[in-house]
């Protein structure tokens, strides 16, 4: 209820932490979660802004995906934007969007209408 308030009132950002919620979604952690984002926030919430994730690079618990396949995964399940607080680490995770958006037109259709968003919630629409 407070997400959905906020969003109500003009919210244009949330972040995704990098926690389990078993109890939404048991087979995902939440930046991976189409659940929490593409149904909880953009469909049942009505949100329209930009969803961030958490420091992806840094997070412990994400240990066993490597950097590529955590912006892949985070993009894929509905995520706007990408956070990653290792600077060395940022190649890696653009090489494989870039990679994957060559050659699978329904990422390469996410990875543009994350990047619209963006643009969108500058301008303040």
């Amino acid at each position: 209820m407070p997400f959905k308030a906020a969003i109500d009132r003009g919210l244009r950002w949330v972040m995704i932490s990098n926690a389990y919620y078993d109890k939404i979604d048991p087979d995902h952690v939440a930046p991976f979660s189409s659940v929490i984002m593409r149904t909880m926030l953009r469909t049942d919430a009505a949100f329209t802004g930009v969803i961030v994730s958490d420091d992806l690079c840094n997070a412990v618990q994400l240990s066993p995906w490597s950097m590529g396949d955590r912006a892949t995964n985070f993009i894929g399940a509905g995520g706007t934007m990408v956070l990653c607080a290792d600077t060395a680490s940022v190649p890696a995770m653009y090489a494989q969007v870039l990679q994957r958006a060559q050659t699978d037109p329904g990422f390469r259709d996410s990875v543009d209408a994350a990047a619209l968003t963006v643009l969108q919630v500058k301008v303040g629409k």
